[in-house]
């Protein structure tokens, strides 16, 4: 029994050293050169590291990278072209909890991203007209769309395509500071999303609530009201990954009316076959509506919203003006364009208010084959 302890011992201790010293005999020069070589052979792209790369086994594996810029150029003029930069990646991973099949992963952080994209030169070309066809020809059409969404469902149901064995936990994912303007081919800029923080919290695939936080600023392209967009609350992930579930994940959007629009979203999403069915309760100026979206690709129809409200005055709901999120405009707006003052749009004509009885409506639409 002693041999047999020292033996262990000596093997647990052969595993430290060996975590310990083997970073020092690891070249992480050619381990970049290695990786970029991929990206080159893969994408046509460019993948550049001008700051340190860190890597260590002991006690968890760990990868740190430090000013990191990728370059994908457009393939086809079909193509989007993506110019980006990342200051700093850090993930750890614990190894011994590999050998009972869990992925344990502490915090995984992502900053300080810039994301140019340049959109497609040309749209791909248009498919050939349908013919036209009589009533009773788009009814057999419909009937053959629908079978063979139905055997596409059966066959999705029977191989299953569900994961186990995997465990994946972490502390959190966080990232931070992300800018992604997007322009089009001759330069003009279309739209610009600010990412001011999205963190996930005790992530796992254990069907236990992982928190979601977030905050978000629409810029568009220069032109409209900037919207601000917050993030709060829980999702579920299945331990066989074949389930999203969100728990009153609730989306705050300022900018678009002149009070804030809170919506709560909470239901299912299924991986295999694909289907979300989701309830949704809405908070509006002029009242509270409430309903359930179902969308399923495989099935007729393919989206189904069902609304209703006990009360809806339309008379209270206005579109914001640039001069009520001028502050915001301000705070989150680029230096370089801080110079030169962008042209107040109008405010949005709005329609006359429909007359909405006191009483409980309800609205149903459907669409697909």
């Amino acid at each position: 029994m002693l041999i047999i302890l020292w033996i262990l011992g000596a093997l647990l201790a052969l595993a430290v050293l060996a975590a310990v010293l083997l970073p020092i005999f690891i070249d992480e020069q050619a381990l970049t050169e290695l990786a970029a070589e991929q990206v080159r052979a893969n994408t046509g792209g460019e993948l550049v590291i001008n700051g340190q790369t860190d890597i260590s086994f002991f006690p968890r594996f760990g990868l740190r990278l430090e000013d990191v810029e990728l370059d994908l150029p457009a393939q086809t003029e079909y193509d989007v072209a993506i110019a980006a930069s990342v200051d700093e990646v850090e993930v750890g991973l614990s190894l011994l909890p590999l050998l009972s099949g869990t992925v344990d992963v502490g915090t995984i952080i992502i900053a300080g991203i810039a994301a140019d994209i340049t959109e497609a030169k040309a749209l791909p070309p248009a498919p050939e007209p349908m013919p036209s066809m009589s009533d009773r020809e788009w009814e057999q059409r419909g009937k053959l769309i629908r079978r063979t969404k139905a055997q596409e469902r059966q066959r999705q149901l029977d191989e299953g395509g569900r994961f186990s064995g995997i465990g994946i936990l972490a502390e959190a994912i966080r990232i931070d500071d992300v800018t992604v303007k997007i322009r089009s081919w001759e330069g003009d800029l279309t739209n610009h999303i600010v990412v001011k923080t999205l963190s996930l919290a005790d992530v796992n695939t254990q069907d236990e609530p992982m928190r979601l936080d977030g905050a978000v600023t629409v810029l568009g392209d220069g032109s409209a009201v900037p919207l601000e967009i917050t993030l709060d609350g829980s999702i579920r992930l299945a331990s066989d990954l074949s389930r999203l579930r969100l728990d009153q994940l609730q989306t705050t959007v300022e900018g678009a009316l002149t009070e804030p629009v809170i919506n709560t979203l909470s239901g299912n999403f299924t991986m295999t076959p694909a289907k979300a069915d989701f309830a949704i309760d809405t908070r509006l100026p002029g009242g509270d509506v409430s309903g359930q979206l179902v969308w399923s690709p495989l099935e007729s129809p393919e989206i189904k919203l069902d609304i209703t409200t006990e009360r809806l005055d339309l008379d209270q709901i206005h579109p914001a003006t640039p001069a009520q999120t001028n502050a915001i405009a301000k705070e989150v707006a680029p230096k370089e364009t801080a110079t030169a003052p962008l042209p107040v749009p109008a405010p949005l004509p709005v329609p006359a208010p429909l007359p909405v009885p006191p009483a409980r409506s309800g609205l149903s639409a459907a669409r697909g084959g």
